[in-house]
């Protein structure tokens, strides 16, 4: 029995989604997490995913699929939980996000993501980060990060692509993203917004400087 199990070689596995590439399918994985390694092309990334330097990274939390499609390609997916507790669990390319404001610098800034798609998150698993070029439509050289945002302001901003592992890069160029709630650094008042770039103090009068999402109008 050892000869013949020695002289037929063991059937080739059926395609799976990893990054080695051995079997994934049906693991939940996290955004960032390396599902399949794709350099020859052979396989293709279907909803919750997408291909980056010739890997497929899942960019969702949920279950991973591995499907085969047209021509024999392997479609490898990621599908979202179905529970009401961990719907509040996932973000998307694509979402809407409310986050708060942890870290400024010249470049960039970080954001703690509360909620997604409208849906809090049960804790703030995962970061955002607004690039000097994404903060609005004008040109990245005339944008000073110091003047859209400060520690603590509550932002929208619209997922545009996955960083690293738990980590998205985020845009409030459209006008109604930005900053919705800040507070007075003089008087911890709540501001309201003036314009696009300016809220004031309503205690004290004093304005200050932040990329303003557009108020939504009321009574008209």
């Amino acid at each position: 029995m050892n000869a013949v199990s020695q002289s037929q070689p063991p059937p080739a596995p059926a395609p799976s989604a990893s990054g080695g590439n051995g079997s994934l399918a049906g693991h939940v994985v996290v955004p960032g997490d390396r599902l399949y390694n794709n350099v020859d092309g052979s396989a293709s990334a279907g909803p919750g995913c997408h291909k980056r330097g010739g890997m497929i990274h899942s960019c969702r939390v949920g279950t991973v699929r591995a499907e085969e499609g047209e021509g024999g390609v392997t479609v490898i997916s990621v599908e979202g939980p179905r529970s009401d507790r961990l719907l509040g669990q996932v973000v998307d390319v694509g979402m809407l996000i409310t986050g708060k404001v942890t870290r400024v610098t010249p470049a960039a800034a970080t954001v703690a993501i509360l909620a997604a798609g409208g849906v809090p998150l049960e804790s703030p698993t995962f970061t955002g980060v607004v690039r000097l070029e994404d903060v609005t439509q004008v040109n990245a050289e005339e944008v000073e990060m110091m003047s859209c945002y400060r520690l603590g302001d509550i932002v929208l901003a619209r997922v545009i692509s996955l960083g690293d592992s738990r980590t998205f890069f985020l845009t409030t160029a459209e006008e109604q993203l930005g900053v919705c709630i800040a507070l007075s650094k003089a008087s911890g008042a709540e501001l309201r917004p003036l314009s696009y770039k300016e809220m004031e103090d309503p205690v004290t009068g004093a304005k200050e400087s932040r990329k303003v999402a557009k108020p939504i109008a009321s009574g008209t």
